[in-house]
Order: structure tokens, then sequence, then C-alpha cells
């Protein structure tokens, strides 16, 4: 799949999220999300870390790449779900 499409479909499904929603993900990854982290996890073992803590609820992959784009982290190797936190 293009990676526009790729990213246009992250924006559409983050934008689905309330505005309470993405506060508490943002929260979440800003506190949570650290070099170590993403070294460990892909944005999927990340996403599911998000969603089995205290105040996580069920998310889609893309809305948690669009989270993660938001706080400064991005992919290095898009294929790999390689991501590096900046």
């Amino acid at each position: 799949m293009d990676r526009l499409l790729l990213s246009q479909q992250r924006s559409i499904d983050y934008a689905q999220l309330s505005m309470y929603e993405k506060r508490l993900l943002m929260d979440w990854v800003r506190a949570h999300v650290t070099r170590e982290l993403v070294w460990e996890y892909t944005s999927v073992g990340i996403q599911s870390l998000f969603e089995e803590s205290d105040f996580g609820f069920p998310i889609t992959h893309a809305q948690m790449q669009q989270a993660l784009m938001e706080a400064g982290c991005y992919p290095e190797n898009i294929e790999a779900e390689t991501w590096v936190v900046y």
C-alpha cells in the first residue's frame, strides 16, 4: 500500500478518537514511550501495552502510530515497524 494512503488512513483513524481519548493516549505515550521501549517493542506491542494499562482502552494500530508520530516518534523502517524516539 502507498505510504501516502497509509498516512491518510492513520489521520482518519486518529480523528475518530474523542478529545478525551486523544489526551489520555498522548499523555500515556509521552510518559511511557522511550528509546528503550521502542527498541524492545514494535508499534503493535506498544499499542498492546497502552490498551492493557490502567487508563488504556481499545485503539487501532493506525491510531497508535499517529499518536507516536505526534509525540515525536517516527518510523525508521516502515516495513519492519522500527520506530525511533527523538
